[in-house]
This record gives C-alpha cells, sequence and structure tokens, in this order.
C-alpha cells in the first residue's frame, strides 16, 4: 500500500512540473510574438531590413528598379501646341480638322464657336478647340491645321517626363513590396493591438499605392496623346464690292430724314419759346426799366458837370 502511494505521488509531481514547463513556454511564445511583431513593424517601415519577419518565414524582396537616363527605355515626352489660324471657310475648315482627329485615333476635348461679325450678307466665325492626339500623328495634324489658311500665332511645348515617371515605378515597386510583407505580417498578428498596428501601415501603404498608380496613368495619357489647342477665326477677303442696287432708295431715305430732322428742330424751337414767353416778357420789362433808369442818371450828371 506504501509502495502504491509513494508512486502516485511521484507521478503527480512530474505533472505538474510538465504543465508548469508548459505555461512558462506558452507565455514566453506570446511574448517572443508580440516582441516579433513590433520588430517587424520597425523592419517593414525601414528601406535597408528586408530579410526574415518570422522565424518561420522568410520574405524576400524584389530588387528596387533604378532608372538611368542611359538606358534604351520608352521616353515619356508630353507635347503641347497653340495655334491660331485665319481661314476663308469656318465650317469646312472645322469639319477637316475632326475627320483628320478622328482618323488618326485622337478626340475632341473642348470645342466652342460663336459669331463675332454679322451683316446683312455676311457671318463670320471664331471657335476654339482642344485636340487630343496619339503622339506619331502630332506632327501631321500640326500640318494640317497650318495649311488651312494663314497662321497668326503658333507656340510648342514638350516636357520630358520620363525621370519623373520611371521614378514614381520604382516608389510604387518598393510599396507594393512592402504591402505584402505587411499582408503576411498581419497573417501572424494575434493580439487586437497588433492587428490595429498592421493595419493602420497597411492603409498609408495602399494610399501610396494608389497615389504613385494615378500618378503613372496621368503620365502615360499626357504623353500618348499630345495637346493641339486650336483657334480658327474666319475672315472676309477684302475685295471692291459693287455698289448696291438700293443706293437709289438710301439715298431718298436720307434726304427725307434730314428735312423731319430739321423740322423737328423748329417745332422744338417754338415749343421751347411758347413755353418761355412770360418769363421772357418780364425780364424784358426789367431790363427795358434798368436802361431807363441807367439814363436818367447819366443826364443828370452830365447837366451837373455843365453848371460846374
Amino acid at each position: 500500500m506504501k509502495v502504491k502511494f509513494a508512486v502516485l505521488l511521484v507521478a503527480l509531481t512530474v505533472l505538474a512540473g510538465c504543465s508548469s514547463k508548459n505555461n512558462e513556454y506558452t507565455s514566453s511564445s506570446n511574448v517572443s510574438l508580440s516582441s516579433t511583431v513590433a520588430e517587424d513593424m520597425d523592419m517593414v517601415s525601414s528601406e535597408a531590413t528586408i530579410g526574415e519577419i518570422f522565424n518561420d518565414t522568410k520574405l524576400q524582396s524584389a530588387p528596387t528598379p533604378e532608372y538611368n537616363a542611359n538606358d534604351n527605355i520608352e521616353q515619356k515626352i508630353i507635347k503641347t501646341a497653340n495655334i491660331s489660324v485665319n481661314i476663308k471657310n469656318y465650317s469646312q475648315s472645322n469639319e477637316d480638322i475632326r475627320n483628320a482627329v478622328e482618323a488618326c485615333g485622337g478626340y475632341i476635348e473642348t470645342s466652342s464657336s460663336y459669331i463675332y461679325y454679322n451683316s446683312h450678307d455676311t457671318n463670320l466665325q471664331e471657335g476654339y478647340m482642344t485636340l487630343r492626339v496619339p503622339q506619331e500623328s502630332y506632327d501631321s495634324i500640326i500640318s494640317l491645321i497650318s495649311g488651312l489658311g494663314k497662321v497668326t500665332e503658333t507656340n510648342e511645348s514638350a516636357q520630358n517626363a520620363t525621370t519623373e515617371y520611371y521614378d514614381t515605378e520604382a516608389r510604387l515597386s518598393a510599396k507594393q513590396t512592402e504591402e505584402q510583407r505587411l499582408l503576411q505580417l498581419l497573417d501572424k498578428a494575434e493580439t487586437i493591438d497588433e492587428i490595429i498596428s498592421v493595419e493602420e501601415r497597411l492603409a498609408a501603404v495602399r494610399a501610396d499605392i494608389e497615389m504613385y498608380t494615378s500618378h503613372i496613368q496621368n503620365i502615360d495619357r499626357s504623353a500618348s496623346y499630345s495637346t493641339i489647342n486650336v483657334n480658327l477665326r474666319e475672315v472676309k477677303d477684302e475685295v471692291i464690292e459693287p455698289v448696291s442696287d438700293d443706293l437709289l432708295s438710301r439715298i431718298k431715305n436720307a434726304f427725307i430724314g434730314s428735312i423731319n430732322s430739321v423740322g423737328r428742330f423748329f417745332e422744338a424751337a417754338l415749343v421751347f419759346v411758347a413755353s418761355a414767353f412770360i418769363p421772357i416778357i418780364i425780364i424784358a420789362v426789367f431790363a427795358v426799366v434798368i436802361i431807363l433808369i441807367l439814363r436818367n442818371n447819366k443826364k443828370k450828371k452830365n447837366k451837373k458837370d455843365k453848371v460846374v
């Protein structure tokens, strides 16, 4: 009986020791994981450290591409032109430009026109167009527009966005690599704080990815489709025009109008005199009285002088 009791006591002691070691191991593992996640967050935010994130997981990042101006790569040139042309027929020139742009795969971004001169037999138009044409068709479209009439103003510019494009592309690649590391790190996170920290960083990285992607797409569109701003102004040939058929009628109307104007002037004068008749009489009476007084005073003064 004593032997059985001793064996049971030894067994309980061994089990208690194993349980204590297991708890210590579990606690140590949790502390190690939290510490590892914190350290890995620093690793993710560091461009120099990529290596191991967890003891059992190795994440090797792809090398960040570098742009070299001497590399044989596609150049990103953004071309813009402004051209003003005096033309003879606005409708025909407008249609020619639209057909040429459509044929080369471009499109009209904006268009407007108005009549700037209007007479009984002539309407002259002026309009503005913004064209987006493939870069390879840029020169041919400029040549076509210049041939429509007399070019009065033109200027062109070319912006080289190659360095900006490939630098942004490199930043995008680095952010995409960081996103993948963060996603794998998120799978390993266990506590709420760890998950929140990783997700906050992941949201910021994805915002950067979206910004860089949008910027690259904008450069691609601008470089692929050049911009041409066009001003078309319809002008009339300066020629000696024949005498109009209604010349005599116009002279007659002008003469009659002149007589009517003189008649209206005298009518207005008579009306004015009639309306001012009483005030004119009063003013005239006062004027006569003043003149008589002045003459009488002058006569008296002359008599005094003679007596002296």
